[in-house]
This record gives C-alpha cells, sequence and structure tokens, in this order.
C-alpha cells in the first residue's frame, strides 16, 4: 500500500469516478474528480485527484504549500500569489496517468514510473490559495526544478466546491518537459 493510500484510504480503496480529456489542436486538458482533500499540521493541502479516462484509473496527488506572497501587476488588474508545491505520485495509478500524458503528447514513453514527487513554483492568478475552501484556485505551475530539460508550465486548476481538479495545458510545447519532470527519471 502507498503512503497515499493510507493516508486517503477509502478514496484510493474505492471505484472512480469519470474524468474527462479534451485534445484540440495539439493541447490536451485532464479534469479529475477530487477523491479527497487534507491538510497537514503544518498547513500545507493535500488534493488527491483520480478517475478513469478511456476505461483506465489515473490519480495524482497535488500538495499546496503554506505560504503565498501576494504580487500586485501594476497596469494588468492582475494579482499573482505565489508559492510553491508539489506532483505526487500515488503508485500504479499516477504511472498510468504519466502513461496517459506521454500517448497524448506523442512521446515515446521511455518510463513507465511517475517521479515519487516532483517540485513545482505554483503562482494564483487572480486566485488566493489560501481560500482555497471558499473559492476555486487557478493556479499556473511551473516546472523548473528539474534542470533546463524539464522545464514546463501548465495549469493546475482546484475546485473543491464541484471536486474537481484540472491539469490542463499552457502551450503544447511544455510537453517534453511536463512529462520528462514527471518521470521517475527527472
Amino acid at each position: 500500500m502507498s503512503i497515499l493510500a493510507s493516508i486517503f484510504g477509502r478514496a484510493v480503496a474505492s471505484e472512480p469516478q469519470a474524468g474527462q480529456i479534451a485534445r484540440e489542436d495539439g493541447f490536451v486538458d485532464i479534469d479529475l474528480p477530487v477523491a479527497d482533500c487534507r491538510y497537514t499540521k503544518d498547513g500545507t493541502l493535500t488534493v488527491l485527484a483520480r478517475g478513469k479516462i478511456d476505461g483506465q484509473t489515473i490519480a495524482i496527488a497535488v500538495d499546496l504549500g503554506n505560504e503565498w506572497k501576494e504580487q500586485i501587476v501594476e497596469g494588468a488588474e492582475l494579482t499573482i500569489y505565489w508559492g510553491n508545491g508539489h506532483i505526487r505520485s500515488t503508485g500504479h495509478e499516477s504511472d498510468a496517468f504519466l502513461g496517459l500524458l506521454a500517448k497524448e503528447y506523442g512521446i515515446a514513453e521511455t518510463t513507465q514510473k511517475m517521479s515519487p514527487r516532483t517540485t513545482l513554483t505554483m503562482a494564483g492568478l487572480n486566485s488566493d490559495p489560501r481560500v482555497i475552501k471558499t473559492s476555486r484556485a487557478a493556479i499556473k505551475v511551473f516546472f523548473e526544478h528539474n534542470g533546463e530539460d524539464n522545464y514546463g508550465e501548465a495549469f493546475i486548476n482546484i475546485d473543491l466546491a464541484n471536486k474537481v481538479l484540472e491539469f490542463h495545458d499552457k502551450d503544447p510545447e511544455y510537453h517534453n518537459g511536463i512529462f520528462s519532470s514527471l518521470s521517475a527519471g527527472a
């Protein structure tokens, strides 16, 4: 049993709800039901997203750190909330998520394993992740901690009220970097 399975218990043991995938002009957007979420003692929030796509159960866990710094962008009507977090593997269901990304991104899959933990820089866009319990969090994530070849950007939007986590493309040019960052070999 994985560490996350021991934390989330029934959420991992139960039959997952359907997820959704949208493909358009090279963009790949994956929406997964939020199976559970938990706060740690230090205030980090872990969101477990798990669903069935194309007959296969896939899952990821996303950690949102407990510190966010507000930056107001003058003239752009934009407030960015900077923080850190992770995407964590839940085991074979996260390996299946990585396999789905490889297939959708057109990458010749060189690994079957997702990294146990991938560090992210996060930016809440006019969306304060500290109030995620009452407001949808729209977060741009940067895969930048494993070297230049692993650089990528995506969106992880979390709506706890509607129990959905969105893993959406920012630009298909980042597919290789995202895949490399999430792979165990990175």
